[in-house]
């Protein structure tokens, strides 16, 4: 890892010589250059423990209590993420714990999930073991030979986890004037504040660590959830397209992201930004619904602007994101009946299968016949809807509209007005001006 005896080479010896060491990964060969990258960095043979699966990892590491674990991600149907969640836990002071994760794949949004959980090295497949080593060197370098302002650092997150803030920020205070930037120093402080609800102070104490640090990922990240909190909507929607200007987006904070988009009526940027995902959904399984509902919603804002051509956009997109979920198919069948595509409407709705059920689908199927079948059959549906005790105010304005037009008796498009306007009394102004319309057809 380096040369013998050089000063690097006394530090990693004395850094990892008295430490045990996890390596878990499914293949044994893959577990082989684990070993030979915690040999080189100090770690002695009898130290060294290895595991193939999940479980066995959580075994070992319960038993033996290792402070260094080089992991492949996917262990099984578990994550290395979710080991090293219980590795934190075991080791709170990450100065004397490292997490090393290997991926099979090069994700920017593993990646940043990653740099969320803490992982201390990130390296990604295919790689030589040259590279390994040489990645794996310089993603611990930190702890192997810690600043004074690190230190302090991790005393006042352990504090933080132990929820003793006075102390935590006394200690962050320390830090400040260790060190030539105190960005994380004052990221630190800005979450002991959120966790409090003193947002305001949040809000100074993040925009001083941006100052120093302007793409601080942390420090954007936390800004948003600030902003979010206090309804601060635009302010909400600059950071989040600030980060996302730097950083790929972190799955997790997926729902955020688009809420900020949508709360900004940023329409155009959630089509831009569903664009880029190309197999995210294979690091966060949920994350192709939090998608197809945005775009479903922008499909939806782009319908009741009467802007087709951008409505449609937005509604195919969302059904290829959106794995047949009920409800997000439905509200794509809406709004595909909205701009007058019942055609596409019905296709949408076929997908629907077994899940073809309740007053929900029965509405949108009665509006596509609505728009394709002659009034007569459509008004017959609209009465079987109505015995079989589906009453939505739709409904009613359907068969208002088409008795007008097939010009039934007068009084008896009234006793429709009637029990429409006592199931929906905040509609029978829209009743009765959809009955005033009708007849003049």
């Amino acid at each position: 890892m380096f040369e013998k005896g050089s000063a690097e080479s006394k530090n990693f010896i004395k850094y990892f010589g008295s430490k045990k060491a996890l390596l878990a990964a499914s293949n044994s060969m893959t577990r082989s250059n684990f070993k030979k990258v915690a040999n080189a960095a100090g770690v002695a043979n009898d130290k060294i423990f290895m595991a193939n699966s999940y479980s066995e990892a959580i075994e070992v590491m319960n038993k033996q209590k290792p402070e260094v674990i080089i992991a492949e991600y996917q262990l099984g149907p578990n994550t290395a993420l979710e080991l090293l969640d219980q590795h934190q836990k075991l080791f709170p002071n990450r100065l004397n714990a490292i997490f090393a994760l290997i991926s099979d794949k090069n994700s920017l949004a593993l990646s940043c999930l990653a740099a969320d959980a803490g992982v201390d090295a990130y390296i990604t497949k295919p790689y030589t073991y040259d590279k390994l080593e040489k990645e794996f060197a310089k993603g611990v370098m930190d702890k192997v030979v810690p600043s004074d302002y690190l230190t302090k650092i991790e005393e006042a997150k352990i504090n933080i986890s132990q929820q003793n803030y006075e102390e935590s920020i006394k200690l962050l205070n320390e830090a400040k004037t260790l060190g030539p930037n105190p960005c994380l120093a004052l990221y630190y402080e800005a979450s002991i504040k959120y966790k409090q609800d003193d947002l305001q102070k949040a809000v100074e104490l993040l925009k001083e660590s941006i100052f120093h640090v302007p793409d601080h990922y942390k420090s954007l990240s936390l800004l948003i959830d600030v902003y979010m909190k206090t309804n601060m909507n635009k302010d909400a929607l600059e950071s989040t397209q600030a980060l996302l200007k730097v950083y790929p987006p972190n799955p997790v904070k997926i729902p955020l992201y688009l809420k900020t988009f949508i709360m900004g009526e940023q329409y155009d940027y959630i089509l831009k930004f569903c664009d880029n995902f190309g197999g995210y959904d294979e690091d966060s399984p949920n994350f192709k619904t939090y998608i197809s509902a945005g775009l479903a919603i922008s499909g939806k804002y782009f319908a009741n602007k009467k802007e087709k051509e951008r409505a449609v956009s937005s509604l195919k997109k969302a059904l290829d994101f959106c794995d047949n979920r009920p409800n997000i198919l439905t509200s794509i069948a809406g709004s595909f009946i909205q701009i007058d595509e019942p055609s596409e409407a019905d296709k949408v709705l076929q997908k629907l299968g077994e899940s073809a059920t309740g007053p929900e689908y029965f509405v949108l199927d009665l509006e596509i016949r609505n728009k394709v079948l002659p009034p007569t059959e459509t008004f017959k549906m609209g009465m079987d809807l109505l015995k079989k005790g589906i009453k939505e105010a739709k409904v009613y304005e359907i068969l208002i509209f088409n008795s007008a037009v097939l010009k039934r008796d007068e009084a008896k498009t009234r006793e429709l007005i009637d029990e429409g306007s006592t199931a929906h009394p905040t509609k029978k102004n829209d009743f009765e001006k959809l009955f005033i319309d009708a007849t003049k057809k």
